[in-house]
């Protein structure tokens, strides 16, 4: 209570102004001076609760804005990977008309040795070549019937192939899929 606050062994009224006055005055001045370090502790309490409230609003701004800056990083990032992607459709577009082109000379070449190929073989046979010669003969002339068979077996491929990716375009190829994927993501 407060009358056992104010029994302190060394206080008195000749050293206490509180001794010296109306005791009712004097429980209220104590009652007011243990309001006041109450209230003081809750100040006090209230100011560190608002400290911590503005360090803790301010680690959440400074983590959005680095969660930002990663976002438009991620996003850059993502549109550099999409024009790259294009630009590599766009290159293998243009490698797949070169191959085709290239496999059409193939195919042509191979129709010609597979010709001279059987020309050579007739002409072994109607000189009357045999044994090693007429073998050798007759195994070019396979072996170039077989070149052609596979070389236009690649070029059909090609030719599919190339097909799938002008009817897809640029936009159609798998990395700039996924490339416009991450943009999306990001």
């Amino acid at each position: 209570t407060v009358g056992a606050l104010l029994h302190v062994p060394y206080a008195s009224p000749e050293r206490d102004p509180l001794f010296a006055g109306d005791p009712v005055a004097v429980q209220g001045q104590a009652h007011d001076a243990l309001r006041g370090e109450a209230g003081d502790q809750q100040v006090a309490a209230a100011e560190r609760a608002l400290a911590t409230a503005v360090e803790s609003a301010a680690r959440r701004v400074a983590s959005a804005e680095r969660a930002y800056a990663d976002a438009v990083r991620d996003s850059e990032r993502a549109q550099r990977d999409l024009n790259q992607a294009r630009a590599d459709a766009v290159e293998r577009l243009e490698d797949l008309e070169l191959a085709v082109a290239s496999a059409a000379l193939d195919e042509e070449a191979a129709a010609l040795r597979v010709e001279r190929a059987r020309r050579d073989l007739q002409e072994a046979q109607q000189a009357g070549a045999t044994g090693l010669d007429l073998q050798e003969a007759d195994l070019a002339y396979r072996q170039a019937q077989q070149s052609l068979i596979e070389i236009k077996e690649r070029n059909a491929d090609l030719a599919e192939e190339q097909a799938h990716a002008s009817k897809t375009g640029v936009e159609g190829d798998e990395a700039v899929i996924a490339a416009h994927e991450r943009v999306a993501d990001a």
